[in-house]
C-alpha cells in the first residue's frame, strides 16, 4: 500500500472522531483551505489544532513530510490529543518512512496517558478507550497489562465503537486478559457482519 494512503487511512481512523467539529478537514478542499489560511502572510497557525491540521494537509496534499511531520510533533508536544495518537502511529507503523521507533511511540503513548488522565476517565470517547487498550496490550507509555487492555476494549465496544468490538472479539478468541470464549467471539463477529466494518478490510 502506498505510504501516503496508509498515512491518511491511519489518521482518519485515529482522529476523525476527535475532530468531528471539522469533518471537512479530510476533504481535498478542506486541506487546501487549511494550507491557504496558514501560508498567508502574518497568518497565526500556532494553536495545537492549527499545527496538526496544517501538518496533516501538507503531508496528505503536498507529500511535504519535511515540513508537515515537525508541525504534527509540535502539536503533540502541546498536548493535542489527535496529534499524540498520530505520533504513536507514526513511530509504531513507520508512517514517515524513517523506520519503526518504539521508544518514540512509547513516549507519545505516555504523553497521551497524561492528557487523558487530565481529562478524566469518565469523559473519554470510545476511540480513547480503544487506544488505551492497545497501549496497555503493548506496554506503550505504561506497564503491559492485558487485563486492563481487555477492560478498555470492552468499554470501547460497549460505547458502540466497531473497532473496539473487533478488538474485543480477538481478545475473547485468544484469551487475552480474559478466559477464552469462542461463543462470545462468534457473537461479536456476527454483530460486526451487520455493520460495514469488514467492507474496506
Amino acid at each position: 500500500m502506498n505510504k501516503l494512503i496508509k498515512i491518511i487511512i491511519v489518521c482518519i481512523a485515529i482522529v476523525s472522531t476527535t475532530l468531528s467539529s471539522n469533518p471537512s478537514l479530510f476533504s481535498k478542499e478542506g486541506m487546501h483551505t487549511v494550507i491557504s489560511r496558514c501560508e498567508k502572510a502574518n497568518a497565526n497557525c500556532s494553536s495545537e489544532k492549527d499545527l496538526f491540521e496544517y501538518g496533516f494537509a501538507l503531508i496528505a496534499l503536498k507529500s511535504d513530510g519535511g515540513k508537515g511531520w515537525p508541525l504534527i510533533e509540535e502539536s503533540a508536544n502541546k498536548g493535542f490529543l489527535p496529534a499524540l495518537y498520530f505520533n504513536v502511529e507514526r513511530y509504531y507503523r513507520d508512517l514517515d518512512g524513517k523506520g519503526q521507533k518504539l521508544d518514540e511511540a512509547s513516549k507519545f503513548a505516555g504523553l497521551t496517558f497524561k492528557k487523558l488522565n487530565a481529562i478524566g476517565i469518565g469523559n473519554w470517547a470510545a476511540v480513547d478507550y480503544l487506544n488505551m487498550s492497545f497501549f496497555y496490550e503493548e506496554g506503550f507509555g505504561t506497564d503491559k497489562d492485558v487485563i486492563k487492555a481487555f477492560q478498555m476494549a470492552k468499554i470501547s465496544s460497549d460505547m458502540g465503537d466497531t473497532s473496539g468490538k473487533f478488538k474485543l472479539l480477538k481478545m475473547y478468541k485468544l484469551g487475552l486478559g480474559t478466559p477464552k470464549n469462542e461463543k462470545r467471539s462468534r457473537e461479536l463477529f456476527e454483530e460486526l457482519k451487520k455493520t460495514d466494518y469488514f467492507k474496506n478490510r
